[in-house]
């Protein structure tokens, strides 16, 4: 049985917003600092009410405190005045990287209300000598084009004679707008400005928590799964030990990115559309990723460990949570298929020869019996003989190029089920492989016909599987069906010789377009 579980649902909310936020000038505001003993911090108007704009919110429902929108002073009490009429209001400074990333950066959106006279005022609990100690904040602030001595933090109320306030273009597990990709792509490239970007390459980056002395989540034994990962050709990184410059040029110079729920991931939001991974421990994944995964169009898989292979040890050793995992051994091997169909799907997409890297799907190294072919189903249009009532996903999900160890269609009971794509043009098709669901229902297609039929509708090659086999997916080896020589086709069906439920995960069709070359 597979690992995993596919996440299909999330924590929190995941609205995306095409417009820009709300641009405000506020005139007559009270700027009161952290820790003031009679009130809240926060930005207030002269009405003594907070400035919802201003405050740092997560999730949709707020919190008690945050219900909390008065504060004591009034305008007439503030002994302290800043006159400057060029001041932005930069939001809250939060020490945790990834909380930075998402809701500090959210303020700097729009590059054009910061000039080199512009005082930037934040809120942050440390003073600012702190923050100059911190190289990835130096990095990010250089690449802002914002001066040290513009940083303004207040440590008593004050009064804001005019206050530029740019309303946030991120919330955390609630809402994104689409221009917070833009302006932090627009930040990577000027962070990464004076390196040296390599050509992208197909070496999969694993980010580790092996290394890391604190945090939210650790597993307690991950490097038997770097270990695993690594002898197959996965790079093995820990975010930690890099700077922000080597952080952001390796997501521009990689393709494909594999970890458990962290905030390196979050560094993603500097380069746009990359393949991740993304794994978390629990069954559940906090909005957050996914929303910036969706605003930054890349392609993420999320799963969840299954409680049968994750055993949670609680807190101690620096992380809220500790995880062991009782088959790393399996943990890694999943990974390393899910990643090579990605590989081998981009590979069809871009019109290169499938080729796997790590030799799951061939008996070695040295057999290249694939070289050549292409996965001519890849998002093609599927079909199926019923849609079982409790699952919304659609046949053509089977075609898509992307494994997880769940199942991309589900017939209803019934004799003969089947499942079938249409290839749209007649192609050599050289050999069939078909992924099974990973879990304990794989045997409901342990007797099944594949028949290929050409373009009138003739049978010109089958497989009939009338002896029950067992065959995996993510988990384990795919049936593979080798033709005895290619066979022009176009429409692929599969069919169980039994009463019963059919589902799969994917279906690939090898072949070329022509009888010796490459697909085109």
């Amino acid at each position: 049985m597979t690992p995993f579980t596919r996440c299909r649902s999330f924590s929190g909310g995941s609205t995306v917003v095409d417009s820009n936020p709300p641009v405000l000038t506020l005139y007559d505001t009270m700027y009161i600092p952290f820790g003031d003993p009679r009130s809240r911090a926060g930005i207030f108007d002269h009405g003594q009410k907070l400035i919802l704009q201003s405050w740092y919110f997560r999730g949709a429902i707020p919190s008690e405190e945050d219900r909390n929108i008065w504060t004591p002073y009034s305008l007439k009490e503030m002994s302290l005045v800043v006159e400057d009429s060029d001041c932005v209001y930069g939001g809250w400074l939060h020490e945790h990287y990834g909380h930075f990333i998402l809701s500090s950066l959210s303020r700097f959106w729009n590059h054009r209300l910061i000039n080199p006279s512009t005082k930037v005022v934040v809120h942050s609990l440390k003073p600012l000598e702190h923050w100059f100690k911190q190289a990835w904040f130096i990095a990010i602030i250089d690449a802002l084009g914002i001066d040290r001595s513009q940083l303004l933090r207040l440590d008593q109320p004050t009064r804001f004679r005019s206050l530029i306030l740019a309303g946030p273009a991120f919330q955390e597990e609630c809402f994104a707008h689409k221009v917070f990709a833009r302006s932090m792509n627009d930040l990577g490239k000027r962070i990464t400005a004076e390196s040296k970007i390599a050509d992208l390459d197909n070496t999969p980056v694993y980010f580790s928590k092996v290394r890391l002395d604190s945090g939210v989540q650790k597993i307690y034994n991950e490097s038997d799964i770097c270990d695993i990962l690594e002898r197959n050709g996965v790079r093995i990184v820990f975010p930690e030990a890099m700077s922000l410059l080597e952080q952001v040029t390796l997501w521009y110079s990689e393709r494909t990115f594999i970890s458990f729920m962290g905030s390196s991931l979050y560094t993603s939001i500097f380069a746009p559309g990359k393949d991740i991974l993304n794994i978390s421990p629990t069954s559940t994944i906090p909005s957050s990723y996914s929303l910036i995964d969706t605003i930054n169009e890349a392609r993420t898989i999320y799963l969840s460990l299954n409680t049968n292979i994750v055993n949670n040890m609680g807190a101690g050793n620096g992380f809220h949570t500790n995880f062991r995992i009782t088959d790393p051994a399996k943990v890694g091997e999943c990974i390393l298929r899910i990643v090579d169909m990605k590989e081998r799907a981009r590979a069809n997409a871009a019109h290169v020869p499938v080729w796997p890297r790590n030799g799951f799907w061939r008996p070695n190294d040295t057999d290249k019996s694939e070289n050549g072919l292409v996965n001519l189903a890849l998002r093609c249009i599927g079909n199926q003989s019923s849609v079982h009532p409790w699952t919304t996903r659609e046949a053509g999900e089977t075609t898509n190029g992307s494994l997880s160890g769940d199942f991309n269609f589900h017939t209803e009971l019934e004799f003969g089920a089947w499942w079938e794509v249409d290839l749209l043009q007649e192609a050599y098709i050289h050999r069939i492989r078909v992924f099974n669901r990973s879990d304990d229902q794989q045997d409901q297609c342990s007797r099944f016909l594949i028949t290929v039929r050409d373009y009138d509708g003739l049978t010109v090659a089958s497989h009939r599987q009338d002896n029950p086999i067992s065959f995996g997916g993510v988990d384990a080896d795919p049936f593979v069906w080798i033709l005895s020589s290619p066979v022009m086709g176009r429409i692929v069906r599969i069919e169980i010789l039994t009463k019963g439920y059919l589902h799969l995960e994917q279906v690939e069709v090898l072949g070329t377009m022509t009888q010796t070359g490459m697909a085109d």
